[in-house]
């Protein structure tokens, strides 16, 4: 490969692997603030001498859905496509049951068919 042409395909590659650093950087200070937030609502609620309000407990639970769902979704990434020849396969294997073989298989490479014991 010439200098000219691997050089900006490295270029290309370290600026890139910079900026996905980046976003991970700022997922994870996202993700921090969420879970500060939610340590914040706890300890106002465990201050509270009142009875606790459904709405603090609801807001609680939506950040906490949400957190989930942002980490669950950046930790998946499946093809989901349903266009191939191997959904077609494992469609059909899943509702075709199986049967096993019960005869005899015959080996046709390694014996003569004139010595075989099995007659067609």
């Amino acid at each position: 490969m010439p200098p000219s042409v691997f050089f900006p395909i490295f270029v290309r590659f370290i600026k890139a692997y910079r900026v996905a650093e980046e976003d991970n950087e700022q997922r994870r200070r996202q993700e921090q603030m969420l879970l500060e937030k939610l340590e914040q609502e706890e300890q106002q609620e465990e201050g509270e001498t009142k009875s606790p309000s459904h709405k603090g407990k609801r807001q609680q639970q939506e950040l906490i859905t949400e957190l989930r769902r942002r980490q669950g979704k950046d930790s998946r990434h499946v093809y989901e496509g349903k266009d191939g020849a191997i959904e077609d396969i494992i469609t059909a294997l899943k509702t075709v049951p199986f049967t096993a073989r019960t005869a005899k298989r015959s080996s046709r490479f390694f014996c003569d068919p004139a010595h075989s014991e099995e007659h067609y």
